[in-house]
């Protein structure tokens, strides 16, 4: 019997080392394709499979040793790994039906209208980076430079808020103050004028004027232009600077009895020959107007260029250009310190 089993193991053991022997070389076959494949994978992506390789004594020590470049390995650089090689570019686009002169006049296309639309606001912050050089191209005239907009006449130039916009009912009573004035020229004229009831020729109105779309009678910027006689310098005509707001505040803007009251921040001269005021106007109401004014003078003979040129009759009049800013004191949503600041300086004579 123990022979009988010592053979039965013995058989077993060689059916097992039959089986092994089989599967052994079957699996090298396939294992043959497989890495082939894989290769050519590996090769084709930009790199190839290494052997691993016994640690030299210097590794195993610690010590750094140099890396050996295997052949096989590249590297791309960024260009090649978006364009490709050279001719690949216009290849694949070929293949989809367009050239790369046509993706280059697309884009450039693409980016002007988008420049000209000012889409999404691009072109206001591109030219917010050179304010100076867009405000002299006058290009704020047509977009906002730091939150500021352009308005040019012949005879001077203002900056306002750029979320504020023009008061159309200062255009309408100008046109209808011409017309009157050119009716009454034409007695007979008026008889059958039904329009505007003259109350225009009553009162200045300002040669422009601009505010918040929702309107507001204590927030807005206006320009209003005077005839002053022949007056030579500013100074002979408002005298010292502090004293001529006080004059004017005491007996114009808040007069005694009114109910009003007036306090004096600043009043000064610029080097542009520019009075400048500053003060806030207390309400009977109990509101109070932060006010800020320049004023400026054209002399005759700056007038009667300007006259020369847009082609109208001159009387040897000096202009008076007064710009005027107001807001409430408690609520100066649109005007923060900058854009006070960027207005203020940006009113001049043309």
């Amino acid at each position: 019997k123990r022979m009988a089993a010592m053979r039965a193991r013995a058989a077993a053991m060689t059916l097992s080392l039959v089986i092994f022997a089989t599967f052994t070389r079957s699996h090298a076959h396939t294992g043959g394709t497989i890495g082939c494949t894989r290769e050519r994978h590996r090769t084709r992506v930009g790199y190839v499979h290494r052997k691993p390789r016994i640690q030299s004594r210097a590794e195993q020590a610690g010590r750094p040793q140099e890396r050996e470049d295997t052949p096989g390995e590249s590297t791309v650089d960024p260009v090649t790994y978006v364009f490709g090689k050279p001719g690949e570019l216009e290849e694949d686009l070929g293949r989809l039906g367009t050239s790369p002169r046509r993706v280059l006049l697309g884009t450039a296309g693409a980016t002007v209208l988008a420049l000209v639309a000012n889409f999404g606001g691009i072109t206001d912050t591109l030219l917010s980076t050179q304010p100076e050089s867009a405000q002299n191209l006058r290009l704020d005239s047509l977009y906002s430079v730091a939150g500021l907009r352009g308005y040019y006449t012949r005879n001077y130039a203002v900056r306002f808020p750029s979320t504020w916009l023009f008061d159309q009912s200062i255009a309408q009573a100008q046109a209808y103050r011409r017309e009157i004035q050119s009716r009454r020229a034409r007695p007979s004229s008026l008889q059958d004028y039904d329009g505007y009831d003259g109350m225009s020729l009553k009162g200045v109105i300002p040669d422009a004027a601009f505010g918040p779309p929702r309107g507001g009678k204590y927030e807005n910027l206006s320009v209003v232009k005077q005839s002053v006689g022949r007056v030579a310098s500013i100074d002979a005509l408002l005298g010292d600077p502090e004293q001529a707001l006080r004059r004017l505040l005491s007996t114009s803007i808040a007069p005694e009895g009114s109910g009003k009251s007036a306090e004096v921040i600043s009043a000064k001269r610029r080097a542009d020959d520019v009075f400048a005021f500053e003060y806030i106007l207390s309400l009977p109401n109990g509101m109070k107007i932060h006010t800020w004014s320049l004023v400026a003078l054209q002399n005759p003979r700056a007038a009667a260029a300007t006259a020369a040129s847009a082609g109208v009759p001159f009387d040897g009049s000096a202009q008076l250009f007064t710009m005027t800013l107001v807001a409430p004191e408690d609520s100066r949503e649109d005007l923060k310190p900058n854009i006070v600041e960027g207005v203020l300086s940006g009113f001049r004579l043309l």
